[in-house]
């Protein structure tokens, strides 16, 4: 860009820039020096249009009224003359009334089932009907300002349906379907063998050996302390294998959990209770869960030393 292209556009930058703050310095002037006399009058022509649109709602509810643009036009010309908050108010307060009549007109047209036929008819006759010079009765309908005026609100443009293809095509006929053989029915009735899984049976059997592995121990050293029973400080899932077979025990009332006075937890063997005793309700479990973690593994081994261990490593 040369530096004379430059320079011209500096100079018409700085031109357009005091254009603008001059209209600004003249809108500000213009508010300064409006009248208050003026002010009062122009809230009074407001009060007289709020009242027009609450006066004319049978009106402004006609199709063939032209009274909504009136109200718009003279709505317009009052805006030309504010300056003032207050009678931007005044002007903001008109704008939402007349909205919100013309909304309820729609809303109550809506729920008669629209406008009616002659209505709409009448309507299309007066804006679009070409009218004699001598009596002035409707000899045509301007069909394509019409078509102009409502094809905003068409999604498909409108066309003939024809058919395409030759008309001498046969039908196809359809094949025989050959008749399907009779199968015989069984004379035998056969059962299937139900299969167990046999993963399930050997986790649960290891699970039964486990318990009373660790019953067996419960026995030999009563009280025995809780963490040497199911730490295992060699194998995070041998400690976790050990507390699910301690959970079945107290599960089952085979084993019960309790703390000395230094708040060590002791677990004891006990006499699992009748089955009478559990549907009677003279004897109840109560269980709880809890977090246990590689971390807590970690944690556990630290915390409670080295010592000896019931468990098998």
């Amino acid at each position: 860009m040369s530096t004379q292209e430059e320079r011209r556009r500096r100079r018409e930058a700085k031109a357009n820039a005091r254009l603008e703050q001059g209209s600004q310095d003249d809108q500000e002037n213009k508010m300064q020096e409006q009248d208050p006399e003026a002010r009062k009058v122009l809230r009074s022509k407001y009060r007289e249009l709020k009242q027009s649109i609450a006066e004319d709602d049978e009106e402004l509810g006609r199709l063939d009224s032209n009274r909504f643009h009136e109200l718009v036009d003279k709505m317009d010309d009052l805006s030309k003359e504010v300056m003032k908050p207050r009678e931007q108010i005044a002007d903001a307060e008109a704008v939402a009334n007349l909205a919100s009549k013309l909304l309820g007109n729609v809303r109550g047209m809506i729920r008669r089932s629209g406008t009616s036929p002659s209505a709409f008819v009448t309507a299309i006759l007066a804006k679009f009907g070409n009218r004699t010079a001598v009596d002035g009765e409707v000899v045509e309908v301007q069909w394509g300002e019409l078509g102009l005026e409502a094809i905003g609100f068409m999604r498909e443009a409108p066309g003939v349906c024809t058919m395409l293809g030759p008309m001498d095509i046969e039908p196809k006929v359809r094949q025989a379907q050959a008749p399907r053989a009779k199968r015989a029915r069984p004379t035998e009735t056969a059962r299937a063998e139900e299969v167990r899984d046999q993963g399930e049976a050997a986790a649960k059997s290891e699970t039964d050996a486990n318990m009373e592995i660790m019953f067996n121990i419960l026995r030999r050293h009563r009280p025995a302390r809780l963490d040497a029973l199911v730490l295992n400080r060699h194998s995070f899932s041998q400690t976790v294998e050990n507390i699910f077979s301690l959970s079945f025990l107290v599960k089952d009332g085979r084993a019960a959990i309790t703390y000395d006075s230094d708040g060590t937890h002791l677990v004891a063997p006990k006499n699992a209770p009748s089955v009478d005793a559990r549907q009677s309700g003279q004897v109840s479990n109560t269980q709880f869960v809890f977090r246990y973690d590689f971390n807590c593994w970690k944690v556990s081994i630290s915390v409670f030393g080295v010592h000896v261990s019931f468990t098998r490593h």
